[in-house]
């Protein structure tokens, strides 16, 4: 009896394990951290505590806040990528630059190009470059060559051409041949393969993952500002809320769910390619969801920009 108990614990705590989510980052301590500093964003200390609770490397970094779709996956720490990669990108403004640098650095060492996180973390990435570009080449310098070089396969991914991508790479290049000849002849490399050279969330082979919207207009990779709805996240949260119609039948049966939905702000702040990224498990508040991003009285969000200020599709 007492062997048969024990493998009952036994597979009950493997079966657990094989389900559980584990991360390399303590999730409770940046979330607060977020939170206060979202409250006090003029706190060098507060500043300290979210930039030291923020992940430090890549396989961090992704586990923290990559998407998953099987059932019962927390998707939390998803859904805040955005902002927290965002006040990374704004609220460190007490934080020393080489410090802050070679945080970004370590980051993008072994980074893959994919949507959502990395994407959003790979765009400020070339905004922090543009602002502190010495700083940045010379954290980028002390990296061992391998190191070097996944640096740059991250830095330059891309699934199509980009004017800013290709004036961005002439200006590095004329400006660091000459104080970084290695470094910058292993970005030239990164450069010829990644540019115009991955997919995104779609397959390896040519032709494939390149992002469109409806009327075949390319999907902008790297943005100086991101799409937001007027107003902001609490405004749309507000919209959502005052034009959500829930179900009748869920209603009636007490069902509930959550589904996240993906889609395109075009250049003109209209919305394009609604899709069900991860299902609530019910038809009906599926349906709801689309028709909700569908609805024409929407107000038009603000378009995103890139670096020329130009607006572009996200």
């Amino acid at each position: 009896m007492k062997k048969t108990l024990l493998f009952v614990i036994l597979f009950m705590l493997v079966v657990h394990s094989a389900n559980a989510q584990y991360f390399q980052v303590d999730t409770a301590k940046l979330n607060t951290a977020y939170r206060e500093l979202v409250n006090n964003p003029d706190s060098k200390e507060k500043q300290e505590a979210f930039f030291n609770a923020f992940p430090n490397n890549w396989r961090e970094f992704i586990t923290t806040y990559c998407f998953c779709s099987n059932d019962g996956y927390d998707l939390t720490m998803y859904s805040a990528a955005y902002d927290h990669i965002a006040a990374l990108g704004s609220k460190m403004s007490m934080i020393n630059d080489t410090v802050y640098c070679r945080k970004l650095v370590n980051i993008a060492v072994g980074g893959t190009y994919e949507a959502d996180a990395p994407n959003y973390f790979k765009s400020l990435l070339h905004r922090v470059m543009r602002k502190k570009m010495d700083v940045m080449l010379y954290n980028v310098s002390w990296l061992r060559k391998g190191h070097c070089m996944q640096f740059w396969q991250f830095y330059w991914s891309s699934n199509g051409k980009s004017n800013e991508f290709e004036k961005e790479f002439a200006h590095l290049y004329e400006l660091n041949i000459g104080k970084y000849p290695d470094m910058i002849k292993t970005m030239e490399i990164a450069f010829r393969y990644f540019y115009e050279g991955v997919n995104i969330d779609g397959g390896y082979l040519k032709g494939s993952g390149i992002a469109y919207d409806n009327n075949g207009q390319y999907i902008y990779p790297v943005l100086e500002t991101p799409a937001e709805f007027p107003g902001g996240h609490k405004v749309l949260t507000e919209w959502i809320k005052n034009n959500l119609q829930y179900p009748k039948e869920c209603v009636e049966n007490k069902i509930d769910g959550r589904a996240f939905v993906r889609f395109v702000v075009k250049k003109d702040g209209s919305i394009d390619n609604v899709e069900i990224l991860k299902s609530s498990r019910n038809s009906e508040l599926d349906k709801e969801a689309l028709r909700l991003m569908n609805d024409e009285d929407m107000p038009q969000w603000v378009p995103a920009t890139n670096s020329s200020r130009q607006r572009v599709n996200i």
